[in-house]
């Protein structure tokens, strides 16, 4: 509509133009004295009043033109006017035919980037807002979504919504009051037997800008009666921010490249946010290391708010281990903290600004500091709240190309306003599934209560246990990667052993003290929910451990057959070769010949989900990659990169066939495909050492090539190395690489299996770079084999 608006306003100012010129020429005595008096002639012209004009002898043209353009002109602007109010009525009244559709109300920023969302997503939305003149409206109706203007707390606006056949009601009102107000109006509209008795009952999920008053209102009993006709729970933007970032940057998984024997997370900033991100920590980040995660605090003020956080949630410190690091007022002084021995064997840095600038700003001055030392190159999460401008520049969407620079933006308003983590249907089917397994293990026990708040069908369970078992589902992918296995969509099947499930109910033991102990819990043998009193002893203090084990052993049945979903044992497939000067990636030969090692790989795994590892440096590497992206089903890319990337381009080769502009491009293009990429620990030399082309520098580059080959070969369960068979003395070159792959790593560059299992280590394939015409895939020593 805007669009043809503005085609209206210029037409009528042109014509008024046009008339005004006309009177002009026909008397030019009169400008400009008498403008004002023309400009009214000429508006009376748009409505039909235009009997002056015959006074005009002879009447200039520009006014024969006004006479006739005018009037069309009016005419356009009234059926413009109509159309906009039918089409507004009809879109509108589409809203009567919806079911189990959304209800979102309000649309302010954070309901317009909610709107979108679903609307990408093909989701059944109407909309309330109450101010007539909000922009966001037109944006919306725009996207095919029916706008209700009105007050949201009235009953004929909600009636109208069609709430009483939808699945979800979304409330991003202005204020926590508003949107627990419209909480208890609606389930008291829905009382009156407005609900229809087939429809399951509505989820309202209502944001709350304090998350102190959300955990309250869990425990007010009126939100929570007549769960038949409403499910009421509530949310906060950080909070799902900090739950988005531990799913998609696993601390783990970079612990674990990091060569760290624990969780060492270093925030920045006293914000929300960051105090977000400390208790997503405490409640998830338990692994099958056994040790207690570490949080350092760095801010001005840090030590104060440290002891503000653990104020509020005094068991905090039974989940965490929390460190406060003062930060000087200056931004400069973030280039200091690298050598501060309080941040010895940190894994990750989690950045929280006050706004996008200062993340920003804080990141790429720590990033300068942390390339100056050793070892403590860490990845940087920094949030960002827009996912336009400064986050576009750090953060390609896959499969793009990728530049890694060790700055990975989280939270924006994009990535967390949509159905999948307001809604998060498969969170809730989930939990929910994990709750009824608790309840079929504890009703086999003697004395099961059925009267017990914790013992309650999902369908009357009490809000802060449905949130416990929301992180239970959350740390779900944490548990799979413990044993090696990863959740498909198909109905693949698989069990786990004795030790597997010894080690998955202690981390599961570990999870569920420090959630409790973060919600306020605190340790009796004798049980009061009223009281928040349970047994939190820990797992080494226990001696009936029948229940802990039981429950996790469930866990490939409550995947297939509660939620219908797969579990496959991971198979990760280690790469080494050559570079372009020894390798033809082009060569049909060559190709074919890793195509057979693959299908030879696949038939050892045939219900494996494979992820190859690659520092994709040039021609092997990326060609095997390439490869098996093509070749193999379920599979994913990881890349562990030896050296920064501004350093490690300069390595990539720079000839009259293939130039270093063409390397680039081609890296960058695989890495986009890559799932996860994150940058070694710099344990052989600082950026600035490395940097330099010197024998010392050279070196410095080539034991960093190392300690990535090292990683590679420690990683994977089966491993390709494309090998001419001839030896070579040079460190890190792909003899070195596979000779440790066949005989062990040298302790210098061993890194420690503390979260994950150690995989199977098998022999490795090895591929001449211009294998003959009848090659077959042989594992071990001399298996480039031929028939």
């Amino acid at each position: 509509m805007g669009k043809r608006t503005n085609l209206i306003v210029t037409a009528f100012v042109v014509v008024l133009v046009i008339a005004v010129l006309g009177q002009v020429r026909a008397d030019p005595s009169t400008f400009p004295s008498e403008i004002l008096a023309h400009l009214y002639r000429a508006a009376q012209l748009f409505g039909l009043e235009g009997d002056w004009t015959f006074e005009l002898t002879p009447m200039p043209w520009e006014i024969e033109v006004a006479r006739v353009l005018a009037p069309l002109v009016t005419l356009a602007s009234l059926i413009l006017v109509l159309a906009r109010g039918a089409w507004v009525t009809l879109s509108n009244q589409r809203a009567r035919f919806y079911r189990d559709h959304v209800v979102l109300v309000g649309l302010d920023e954070l309901g317009w980037h909610f709107a979108r969302a679903c609307a990408a997503g093909g989701l059944d939305v109407v909309a309330i807002e109450s101010d007539d003149d909000n922009p966001h409206i037109e944006h919306v109706r725009r996207m095919n979504i029916p706008v209700l203007v009105g007050d949201p707390l009235s009953d004929a606006v909600l009636r109208r919504s069609g709430v009483r056949r939808a699945a979800d009601l979304v409330a991003l009102l202005g204020s926590d009051a508003a949107n627990v107000e419209l909480t208890v109006r609606v389930k008291t509209l829905l009382d009156r037997h407005e609900r229809l008795a087939t429809a399951s009952p509505l989820r309202i999920h209502g944001h709350m800008t304090d998350p102190s008053l959300a955990q309250a209102l869990e425990r007010y009993p009126k939100l929570f009666i007549d769960r038949d006709l409403v499910a009421a729970s509530f949310f906060n933007v950080d909070q799902l921010a900090a739950r988005k970032l531990m799913l998609e940057h696993p601390t783990d998984v970079y612990a674990d490249a990091m060569g760290r024997a624990s969780i060492h997370i270093v925030i920045v900033g006293a914000t929300s946010m960051a105090r977000e991100v400390m208790l997503q920590l405490a409640n998830t980040a338990h692994f099958a290391n056994g040790r207690r995660p570490k949080a350092t605090l760095c801010a001005v003020g840090a030590a104060a708010e440290l002891a503000n956080i653990i104020a509020y949630h005094p068991g905090l410190t039974h989940a965490l281990e929390v460190v406060s690091l003062e930060l000087p007022g200056a931004l400069q002084a973030l280039e200091t903290i690298a050598s501060d021995p309080k941040i010895a064997g940190v894994s990750q840095y989690v950045v929280c600004g006050r706004d996008d600038a200062e993340s920003l700003a804080q990141s790429l001055i720590l990033r300068h500091g942390i390339q100056l030392q050793r070892d403590v190159n860490a990845p940087i999460m920094l949030h960002m709240r827009t996912s336009d401008g400064l986050t576009r520049m750090l953060e390609s969407v896959e499969p793009d190309p990728e530049t890694p620079d060790g700055l990975y933006p989280f939270g924006t308003l994009d990535e967390i306003l949509n159905e999948e983590m307001i809604i998060n249907a498969r969170q809730d089917d989930l939990a929910r599934a994990l709750h009824e397994n608790y309840l079929e293990q504890a009703r086999a026990k003697p004395g099961f209560d059925p009267h017990a708040p914790s013992k309650s069908p999902w369908r009357v369970l009490p809000e802060s246990y449905r949130r416990d078992n929301r992180n239970e589902a959350d740390h779900l992918e944490v548990k799979l990667r413990a044993v090696r296995c990863v959740e498909t969509r198909d109905a693949a099947q698989t069990e786990f052993d004795a030790s597997e499930i010894e080690r998955l109910a202690h981390m599961e033991k570990a999870r569920f003290i420090a959630s409790r102990y973060v919600s306020g819990w605190q340790h009796g043998l004798v049980r009061s929910d009223f009281g928040k009193v349970a047994d939190l002893r820990p797992w080494d203090e226990i001696s009936d451990r029948s229940y802990d084990l039981a429950s996790v052993a469930e866990i490939p049945r409550i995947l297939s057959d509660r939620m219908g979903r797969g579990l496959r044992r991971e198979c990760v497939i280690g790469v080494t070769g050559h570079r372009r000067d020894r390798v033809d990636a082009d060569l049909p030969a060559f190709i074919a010949a890793i195509e057979r090692v693959l299908d030879a790989i696949l038939d050892s795994h045939p219900d494996a989900a494979f992820t190859v590892m690659s520092p994709l440096a040039e021609g092997a590497d990326r060609a095997v990659a390439q490869i098996a992206l093509n070749r193999l089903p379920r599979v994913r890319l990881h890349v562990p990169l030896p050296l920064p990337y501004e350093i490690y381009v300069r390595d990539f080769s720079d000839s009259p066939e293939f130039g270093r502009g063409a390397s680039i491009e081609e890296f960058q293009a695989l890495l986009g495909r890559a799932t996860r990429y994150m940058e070694m620990p710099l344990k052989f030399g600082t950026t600035a050492e490395l940097e330099r082309f010197d024998a010392q520098g050279h070196a410095a580059r080539a034991r960093q090539y190392a300690l990535t080959g090292a990683y590679v070969v420690q990683r994977s369960d089966e491993f390709i190395a494309v090998w001419d068979g001839r030896p070579s003395d040079h460190e890190g070159g792909t003899a070195q690489v596979l000779s440790w792959r066949q005989s062990g790593v040298p302790a210098e560059y061993r890194f420690p299996n503390g979260f994950f299992p150690a995989p199977a280590q098998n022999q490795p394939f090895i591929v001449p770079p211009v294998p003959p015409p009848d090659f077959k895939p042989v594992r071990g020593q001399g298996g480039c084999g031929t028939s």
